[in-house]
């Protein structure tokens, strides 16, 4: 953002970046370490044997695939795609409870 300010290369206002990069943030470095620490956790406290590991997986895909349709779509195409994005991280979060 800094070097933007000197050369202007980003054809955004510096507002719609930091929205990105905290949606980003949220997605990525807040609710995959928290799904995958309850993935490991939740069984151990509620005395569970791990079932397996297929909708975790599932979980984490759709997770991902959302967060990275989204940041293509807001940096290079801006389509009415949000809410199914939205459908895929919604359903991974599902997918994990």
């Amino acid at each position: 953002m800094a070097f933007n300010s000197t050369f202007a290369f980003l054809p955004e206002q510096h507002v719609h970046y930091l929205q990105l990069h905290a949606h980003m943030g949220l997605s990525g470095w807040f609710l995959l370490p928290i799904i995958g620490v309850g993935s490991k956790l939740l069984p151990m406290f509620l005395l569970a044997h791990n079932g397996g590991t297929k909708k975790l997986n599932r979980s984490y895909n759709l997770i991902n695939a959302g967060l990275v349709l989204f940041i293509f779509d807001r940096l290079l195409l801006y389509s009415v795609f949000l809410p199914f994005y939205v459908a895929l991280v919604a359903g991974g979060v599902g997918l994990f409870l």
